[in-house]
């Protein structure tokens, strides 16, 4: 697990690097993903192997995604699709999905595309960006069926935290989708 640790957090900094060339916005993009991916990392210390070389593959997967939304809320499509297509096949190796978890994904992107298309109608502009509902398909399927409305609840948090604290307009999803992911995976 120490090597686990250590190897994702210089990717995580190799990433960081890749993007942000300020010095504070670096440090403080490190803490932030650190925070979580090393605390799924000990949380996962009782999970098979199998389980947790996916987490990492996530990691290495989403990471840069989660980076470049949060610098440029944006994200370069042909990797979101393979890192999409990969998170969804990987996981058959790891575990089969039970009907529910096939249904759930789906139905949880449908939801999601209702009520930003409600609120497009109501305020004019768009509420989630397209490369999320990607994300959010992605990322809960490889959640159990009664940890999805944990995820949803722990990122929205994140996303409100943020939004209070920057005061931004825009709220970079992809981020904190990816880190409510990998507390809600490992400790479940």
């Amino acid at each position: 697990m120490v090597i686990a640790s250590i190897s994702i957090f210089t990717y995580l900094t190799a990433v960081t690097f890749f993007f942000e060339k300020d010095l504070f916005k670096f440090f403080k993009t490190i803490i932030f993903f650190s925070i979580y991916i090393l605390s799924a990392l000990f949380l996962m210390m009782e999970k098979s192997t199998a389980e947790i070389l996916y987490f990492l593959l996530i990691c290495v997967l989403w990471l840069p995604l989660s980076i470049d939304d949060l610098k440029s809320n944006s994200v370069n499509q042909i990797f979101l699709y393979l890192a999409s297509f990969l998170s969804c096949a990987t996981l058959f190796i790891v575990r089969e999905p039970i009907f529910m978890d096939l249904v759930i994904s789906p139905l949880l992107v449908l939801v999601l595309i209702l009520v930003a298309w409600m609120i497009k109608n109501k305020k004019g502009r768009e509420a989630i960006g397209s490369a999320d509902y990607l994300a959010i398909f992605s990322l809960s399927f490889s959640l159990l069926v009664y940890t999805i409305g944990i995820w949803i609840i722990l990122f929205s948090v994140f996303g409100m935290i943020h939004y209070v604290t920057n005061n931004r307009q825009s709220i970079p999803l992809i981020p904190f989708l990816f880190s409510a992911w990998c507390l809600v995976y490992a400790y479940f």
